[in-house]
């Protein structure tokens, strides 16, 4: 799915997490919550490369060095 294309199905998200321009590309990530309109709720974060919803999941603590290796082990996975 395309970022256009989740947004149209969950809504804005929360907030966009990251946001990184590589040489070859762009690694965004979006928060959701698990159930909409409770502050219960437990966070998912959607993981785009260039505007293709790659994985979702509970929320986690990244450091940027992270997201850069999250990065390279998606476009490697496209080749």
């Amino acid at each position: 799915m395309t970022t256009e294309e989740v947004i149209a199905i969950a809504g804005k998200p929360i907030q966009i997490v990251a946001a990184k321009k590589y040489d070859d590309g762009i690694l965004e990530i979006y928060e959701y919550p698990s159930r909409p309109f409770r502050t219960d709720t437990l966070l998912n974060w959607y993981h785009f490369i260039d505007n293709k919803l790659e994985e979702w999941g509970p929320k986690e603590q990244y450091i940027t060095s992270d997201y850069d290796r999250y990065y390279q082990k998606h476009r490697n996975n496209r080749r």
